[in-house]
């Protein structure tokens, strides 16, 4: 398995926020990861 993480930083939010929670296919997680590194993000 691969050692890539997708990080994303708390913040902290002024005002209502909603937390989301979701089952994705195996293929669209692909997807993102590929986006985060294409655009560097740091995963």
């Amino acid at each position: 398995m691969s050692d890539k993480k997708l990080i994303i930083p708390s913040k902290k939010y002024k005002g209502d926020t909603s937390v989301v929670s979701a089952r994705l296919p195996n293929g669209m997680i692909k997807d993102l990861d590929k986006i985060a590194e294409d655009t560097e993000q740091q995963i």
